[in-house]
């Protein structure tokens, strides 16, 4: 069996769609000419997670559609296809799936064992759902493991070893092969070649060499592989060229035409040497684009020589980050298995918060010029030229004469804030202007950022009432001195565009903190609380990143520590054995509700034999004296009625529907008989049987005259005158029927013979299947008059229903005004409502005593049911146990690791050591 390798594929959602297809027809034709199997992508199809655009939906959908056209294809998840800190976001994938419908494409989401034939079964280990990872269950068959992520000691493309992955080799011990995807770099990672990265199908970028494509595995039995990789030529493949000290183009560099080329410098060249060798590069190799990179830009003087003494130790190494949780949490004797537990915890918490980290570092920047336009007091036209200051520049001024305004100006315009935290923007435009503009110059190396924004006046009219607000703008934007080229740095929004800004420069606090104090400002660290100053001193540490991973394992184990405060409490061994003991008293109470229940049957009875008699008095009044009560009761009971027959017609309609449902059956039986025609054979038939008759008859009849004639001869034989008497009518006669003898027995073969054939015929025409034709003909026909009789008697029914109803409606009239006549003559009829009196109390307490009784019987069903749930409960509490036991451990190593990331942890002591 053949399986096609890929991952990587980073769709972006407009760049270099024309590569991206260009390299896909390459895909599906090498895919085509090696007649594989099975298609395997190992995840980030995507490359901007859930924010995706038409052209990248449109891209993705002819991708897959195309590859499962050619064989069947089976794809798992990548970190790019989906936001792992937010597992309620829909992926990237699932919509376009879903909406392809194709049979051969599968996306296999979660982790677990996927049987794609006989012999070869898929095991998805899925970065999304690592709970529930499992080994192989079937070891005669090939086990594939399917994983995205990286593997401890594997290599990136510029030859960095990444010797702390996400996870070991080990993962995979038990699976026979191994199709890995995220690191962009094609590789084996054990001796024996069963552990492949396919690396990117596409080259993504300068970071990346220029040999992408996929794998072809070739694999017979689990001891006979083979692993081919193939290639894709990159229309626009992205170069990188080491320029000499010098500044000069390498010897023998060869550049394809349309390429992405960058020219990179390991050490500072002076501009002109620059811009002349991307001019020979732009002459001699006709890229698409090129870009400039200067290794060595921004880089200062050191002093290492007084510093040789002090040790310098990168605290985002995984690697030191664990021998400080080993050496802080040596007195805790941890054992083995939890310690590995913290450091997976480390490993978890580090990726996530550098994930999320969207400031870059070690970044030297310089304020170049700030032009401004009506900020605070100052009017228009206004500008500072730091690039031409030297040493130290001081602005003095009266107090209000806008000596902070300038620096405040520098901050609204970098940061969209002031050292006063000014929130509105409209109290930044001057008073007595309508807008305001601050463009602030940067130098970077060999780049020029400008950052111009800009905030105008306006009236906001919400709910009647009308407010001053400034709405602001802002434009970023980069030009590059070797390019000659102005790049806008803007996002989507003004947001994303601040975002941008604080990606290049930092956040406000980081240039407050570092680079600005306000007045009294440095006695500010003095004045601060001790957390606080631990909180900037950790900040110029770089210990921030301890603090980060404590709160996000102290929100991940909040509902952990929840769960074990409320089983905490809980004694389960306890708990079990007060089940059993439940059990005993549930069954004394069960007993007591039984003879509880044989008390309330007797009062009830007893109720409704005083009821009877109360109404019997009542019964005993004359007629025409009007009972109310009996009068509303039979109200009530007209009303029920009413309702009685309507609920009734209901039913006569359904029973309507399905008798005429039962008729149209029955009318197409009787449709497909031909009666007639078995009629007119059942005649043929009747005729032939009376024929057959006729010929019996005929037949018995001729029999018995060859008896009689045979009884005359041998009268004859005793007569002893013999034949003297020829005169003689006896003898005369029996000679004559002696002669005609054998003209009798002959017309007696001749009329047996058409019997015979008559009785032939007859059975030929299949009487019986003609008469139980004919006889179920009948019977249906008789189905038919019964129906129909019945559909005339619903109908009937139904007419009168509706005749009953309205009379009722009548009588219900009747008694309404009886009841109003009787409220006119109350106090007529006072002996009467005596009686009825009784009798509503006796009522109500039936009533109550069949509440009573029905409350008992429902008790005791729910005792049956819960003596029935003791077994079940003492099982939950054993669970319950085991479940309280995982959680201790689990929370055990959050405690530990939040031990050490807390500012009093490992961050203080290195304060303390520093």
């Amino acid at each position: 069996m053949k399986f096609a390798h890929i991952s990587d594929t980073h769709i972006k959602n407009l760049k270099y769609h024309y590569e991206y297809r260009v390299i896909f027809e390459q895909l599906y034709e090498k895919l085509r000419e090696e007649k594989v199997d099975y298609i395997i992508h190992c995840g980030d199809v995507a490359h901007t997670k859930t924010q995706i655009s038409p052209e990248y939906v449109d891209m993705c959908s002819q991708l897959f559609e195309n590859l499962a056209n050619i064989a069947p294809t089976y794809v798992i998840l990548g970190n790019h296809d989906g936001n792992l800190k937010n597992s309620s976001r829909q992926d990237a994938l699932t919509p376009i799936f879903n909406a392809l419908d194709h049979a051969n494409l599968h996306l296999l989401k979660q982790s677990g064992e996927t049987i794609i034939n006989d012999d070869v079964c898929l095991n998805v280990l899925s970065v999304f759902d690592r709970d529930n990872w499992i080994k192989p269950t079937n070891s005669d068959k090939i086990n594939i493991a399917l994983y995205h992520g990286s593997i401890s000691n594997c290599k990136t493309d510029i030859g960095w070893v990444m010797l702390n992955g996400e996870d070991t080799m080990e993962i995979f011990d038990g699976f026979d092969f191994a199709m890995l995807g995220d690191i962009h770099r094609r590789q084996i990672l054990d001796d024996a070649g069963r552990i492949w990265y396919a690396g990117s199908t596409v080259q993504q970028n300068h970071g990346e060499t220029n040999d992408k494509g996929i794998l072809i595995w070739d694999i017979q039995s689990k001891t006979d592989w083979d692993v081919e990789p193939f290639v894709f030529k990159n229309p626009k493949p992205f170069i990188t060229l080491e320029l000499t000290p010098k500044g000069r183009m390498p010897k023998g560099a060869n550049v394809p035409e349309g390429a992405r080329l960058r020219l990179v410098s390991n050490n500072n060249l002076p501009l002109n040497v620059m811009k002349r060798a991307m001019d020979i590069a732009k002459h001699r190799f006709k890229p698409e684009v090129i870009t400039f990179l200067n290794r060595a830009a921004g880089d200062r003087g050191d002093v290492s020589e007084i510093t040789d003494t002090l040790k310098t130790e990168n605290l985002r190494d995984v690697n030191i980050q664990e021998e400080l949780m080993d050496e802080y949490l040596k007195d805790f004797q941890v054992d083995s298995s939890t310690m590995e537990k913290v450091y997976e915890l480390n490993r978890k918490y580090k990726k996530v918060v550098e994930d999320s980290e969207d400031i870059s570092r070690n970044v030297n920047w310089k304020l170049v010029n700030f032009e401004f336009d009506n900020l605070f007091n100052y009017g228009e036209s206004n500008s500072v030229s730091f690039d031409e200051l030297n040493g130290i520049t001081g602005i003095f001024g009266k107090n209000f004469s806008g000596k902070s305004s300038i620096i405040d100006g520098v901050l609204w315009t970098l940061f969209n804030t002031t050292s006063k935290n000014e929130r509105k923007n409209l109290n930044v435009i001057n008073q007595n202007k309508e807008s305001c503009r601050g463009k602030l110059t940067i130098g970077v190396g060999y780049k020029t950022y400008t950052i111009e924004r800009t905030a105008e006046k306006y009236i906001k009219r919400l709910k009647g009432e009308e407010t001053l607000e400034a709405k602001t703008d802002l434009n970023f934007e980069v030009y590059d001195q070797v390019a000659g080229e102005t790049i806008s740095l803007n996002g989507l929004s003004r947001p994303l565009t601040d975002a941008n800004i604080r990606r290049h420069f930092g956040a406000s606090d980081d240039f407050l903190i570092s680079s600005m104090a306000s007045q009294h400002g440095a006695l500010a660290f003095i004045d601060e609380g001790s957390t606080r100053r631990k909180e900037i001193i950790a900040k110029f540490l770089d210990l921030e990143i301890f603090e980060k991973k404590f709160k996000l394992a102290k929100e991940d184990s909040t509902d952990l520590k929840g769960a074990l405060k409320r089983l905490d409490a809980r004694n389960y061994d306890e708990e079990i054995e007060e089940a059993a003991g439940d059990l005993k008293t549930k069954r004394s109470e069960l007993e007591t509700h039984e003879h509880n229940c044989e008390e309330l049957k007797i009062e009830l009875d007893q109720t409704i034999q005083t009821c009877e008699e109360l109404k019997n008095s009542i019964d005993a009044i004359p007629e025409e004296v009007i009972n109310v009560v009996d009068t509303k009761r039979e109200i009530r009971k007209k009303q029920i009625q009413i309702a009685s027959l309507e609920s009734e017609n209901k039913q006569y309609s359904v029973d309507l529907s399905v008798k005429r449902g039962i008729s149209e059956k029955v009318e197409e039986y009787l449709g497909k008989i031909n009666i007639n025609a078995l009629s007119e054979q059942q005649g043929v038939i009747d005729s032939l049987q009376k024929e057959k008759e006729e010929s019996a008859e005929g037949v018995a009849a001729l029999l018995q005259q060859i008896e009689d004639i045979e009884r005359k001869a041998k009268l004859l034989d005793g007569i002893p005158c013999g034949t003297d008497y020829p005169q003689c009518k006896f003898i005369r006669d029996a000679n004559v029927a002696v002669a005609n003898l054998p003209h009798v027995e002959e017309e007696q073969k001749d009329t047996q013979l058409a019997f015979s054939a008559l009785d032939k015929k007859i059975q030929s025409m299949r009487p019986e299947f003609i008469a139980g034709q004919i006889d179920k003909h009948e019977r249906v026909t008789q189905k038919r008059v019964s129906i129909i009789n019945e559909v005339a008697d619903l109908n009937l029914s139904l007419e009168k229903n509706q005749a009953s109803i309205e009379r009722l409606g009548y009588e219900l009239k009747e008694l309404e005004d009886k009841k109003n006549e009787y409220e006119e003559n109350k106090e007529a009829i006072e002996n009467f409502e005596e009686f009825t009196t009784e009798l509503d109390a006796c009522n109500a307490k039936l009533e109550k005593a069949e509440v009573k009784y029905e409350l008992c019987h429902e008790q005791t069903l729910a005792l049956y049911k819960d003596v029935g749930s003791m077994e079940q409960k003492v099982e939950s509490v054993r669970e319950q146990k085991q479940e309280y036991v995982d959680l201790q451990e689990e929370y055990s190593a959050y405690d530990l690791y939040m031990r050490c990331m807390h500012t009093s942890g490992i961050a203080y002591d290195i304060i303390k050591r520093k």
